[in-house]
Order: structure tokens, then sequence, then C-alpha cells
């Protein structure tokens, strides 16, 4: 197998190899497939901080572990983007490979496309949403937003998990990553909670939120919560957008927005108001 993104830390320090066989390794794992000659077109190296991958001498320039190394950043910034206005050539292969996998094992009709790449099985989606069914009423009745919306806006997440979900456990450290099943950021859990929502929470640490939100109801709760919050945002200055599925769908994702007459949805949004609001429905009548 070959290696085609390499992730690093804020150091620079490369701590995930992403492989062309859809493996996610640690370096201790990456490591260890190389000795077991594993990996084509590298080798370990011990250096003065311990053993570390390096490419063959005989490698080409675009298969370097160089040329294929993303920071964090780079990574959020571009996996969460149309395929078409990503930069990072080795996160396009990914997002790519993984749509090409799905397409060699799966019929066209049983896969869930986003922007014309196959990006997650039916049932994959299917059988978490279910479970999620009770607590998704629970807390849609308690912010008082569409249930149906909230389930949705689920589903356009786990459809997207990608690269970035093996990242999720630097929240532990403070790094404002996604977490759980609506990818919520620790910035923005802190924006809701400073907007008045979880009183309780408002003096924990970074960690303590990081853990409350890797817990799959607390996490659903603040979802409903962010779509409150953008509904009211926009109503503060005088615009209801309460029944416009897509703005919310495609806001939740952006920020609360600007409010405005007469807003528009990408096609994010649409998506969620549409296709995987249907498939929210036919789930909850199941």
């Amino acid at each position: 197998m070959k290696i085609i993104l390499v992730i690093e830390d804020r150091k620079g320090k490369n701590i995930l190899f992403l492989t062309d066989t859809r493996q996610t390794l640690t370096l201790k794992e990456a490591i260890e497939a190389t000795l077991n000659a594993k990996i084509q077109g590298v080798h370990v190296v011990n250096g003065k901080q311990g053993p570390y991958l390096r490419t063959n001498p005989n490698v080409e320039k675009k298969d370097n572990l160089d040329s294929k190394t993303s920071s964090y950043n780079q990574l959020i910034a571009n996996v969460k983007n149309r395929l078409s206005e990503i930069k990072n050539e080795s996160i396009k292969e990914y997002i790519e490979l993984k749509g090409k996998y799905l397409e060699v094992n799966f019929q066209k009709e049983d896969l869930i496309y986003i922007e014309g790449i196959a990006q997650a099985v039916r049932q994959d989606i299917a059988e978490p949403v279910s479970g999620l069914l009770s607590h998704v009423n629970q807390s849609a009745q308690k912010f008082k937003i569409d249930k149906n919306l909230l389930g949705a806006i689920l589903i356009d997440e786990l459809c997207r998990k990608s690269l970035d979900d093996s990242l999720d456990f630097l929240g532990w450290f403070g790094i404002n990553t996604s977490v759980g099943v609506g990818q919520i950021k620790l910035k923005t859990a802190r924006g809701i909670i400073k907007a008045g929502f979880f009183p309780n929470l408002k003096n924990y640490s970074d960690r303590e939120l990081y853990l409350h939100l890797t817990k799959q109801n607390n996490n659903i709760d603040f979802v409903a919560a962010r779509i409150r919050q953008i509904i009211d945002h926009w109503s503060k200055q005088g615009f209801d957008i309460s029944q416009n599925k897509a703005v919310i769908g495609q806001l939740y994702s952006q920020g609360l927005g600007d409010p405005k007459p007469d807003p528009k949805a990408k096609v994010r949004g649409n998506q969620i108001a549409t296709e995987f609001y249907t498939l929210f429905v036919d789930l909850s009548i199941q």
C-alpha cells in the first residue's frame, strides 16, 4: 500500500498517515507497517526524537511525503469545502479515492452522493440515525425546532464523516476540532453557551467541554441549540427563517450568517432540505 496523505501536528510532527487502502495509521502503526514491508516508497529513520518515516531516494516528487503533508488546520479548511475548491491535491485524492471505493463495492442506488462523489452507504447512515430518533425528538421539542430538519443535518454530518473525524481526539487538548455526531466545534459550542444555552456548562474547561460533547445525547442537544441560535439571530434583525430549511441547513456549517431579505442556500443547504430531510422522515416512520 502507499501513503497518500500525511497529517502533521502544530509542531510539524507527522501524526497520521492515510493510505490508498483507506487506512488511517498512527506514526507507530505506520512505522510497524513499513518495517514489515507493507508500505511502499518509505523507510524508517531513527532520529534524536525517535523513529520517523522518510521517503525513499528514488520516489517521484509528487509521491514524496513532504508533498503529501497537510497541517490539521489545512485539513479542516479543505475537507468541508466543495471538491472543486480544494487546493490540496492529496486531500482531494483521498476524497476521490473514497468515492471510487464505494462505487466499486456497492450499487449506485445504495449510495449517497455529495456534489457528485459517493460519500456514504445509505444503510450505514440509516442504522445510526434510527438509534438517534428518540433523542432527536426530545431535543427538537426542548429547543422548539423542526425535528426532521435536526435529523437531516445529522444525516449530512454523518455522510461527511471523513479525515477530520480521525482527529476528533485533539479536542482533548483544547484544539478547535469538530466533535461527535453533529461535528460541533469547540469554539461554536462556546458561542452557544455564551448565547445563554446550557448555563451550567459556562465554567467548563476545554477538556471538560470536549468530553461533554463526545456523549451522543449532549452532542445532539448542541446541534438543536445551534439551530435555535441561528433562527433567533435572524429573528432579532427582523427576518423569520424558521421555515427556510435550506438556509438553516446551509448556515449550520457556516456560521450564524448575515441577516438579510430573501436569503438563498447553496448546494449543501438544498440537499439537507430535500434529500436528507425526506430520508429522515422515511426513517422516522419505519
